[in-house]
């Protein structure tokens, strides 16, 4: 996973990670905006926009309620989604997610 927090300068960072994005292992890109560049090359990488409910721990592409500045972009979607599954469950105030 790449996490991008650049202040506005994510597109000239997925441009200069071409090489690292087309790598297999890399699995999800999360970063704080989307412009049409940045969009553009995530997609030719293979990477699409999902929105993920960290309380379900369930991917949609189908946008959040909760409005949030990150947007992720995942590919191989069903191992992302068996890795989510298989995934020790977490204490969160008093409640398993």
């Amino acid at each position: 996973m790449i996490k991008m927090n650049v202040e506005g300068y994510e597109a000239e960072v997925v441009k200069g990670a071409r090489e690292t994005l087309e790598m297999d292992t890399i699995l999800a890109v999360q970063t704080e905006t989307s412009d049409s560049e940045m969009i553009a090359a995530l997609n030719e990488a293979g990477f699409e926009r999902w929105n993920y409910d960290t309380v379900r721990r369930e991917l949609s592409r189908e946008p959040r309620e909760i409005s949030a500045s990150n947007a992720l972009y995942l590919r191989d979607v069903p191992l992302v989604q068996r890795r989510i599954a298989e995934a020790p469950l977490r204490v969160i105030l008093g409640k398993a997610i």
